[in-house]
């Protein structure tokens, strides 16, 4: 039997093509101008939220506290974007390796 017979085979391939795209709109989209913007604007905010946290009230928690939320920012984005491409890239990995298994390619 093979992929094309299988379903639950043709629905993974299709997953791990869908995700193997969404990494490719990622690499590419970061490029445009609105994600750089978007970077750039959480690289200064969190940079922002460091010089502050400097200076604040240590026993002030709420104060301590959006400022770490505001310096996750942009961890997070940095974080939720190499995820993405991380997982494409072994989704990719997956469907290549796939593929020659079923010799569609060499």
């Amino acid at each position: 039997m093979t992929d094309d017979d299988d379903p639950e085979g043709e629905a993974l391939l299709d997953a791990l093509a869908a995700e193997t795209r969404l990494g490719d709109e990622v690499r590419a989209a970061l490029h445009s101008p609105l994600w750089q913007l978007l970077l750039q604007r959480a690289e200064a905010e969190a940079k922002d939220a460091y010089d502050r946290w400097l200076d604040v009230d240590p026993h002030d928690a709420d104060a301590v506290r959006r400022l770490q939320n505001q310096g996750r920012r942009l961890r997070d984005m940095q974080a939720w974007i190499a995820e993405t491409t991380e997982r494409s890239a072994a989704a990719f990995e997956e469907l290549m390796a796939r593929e020659r298994a079923a010799g569609r390619i060499g």
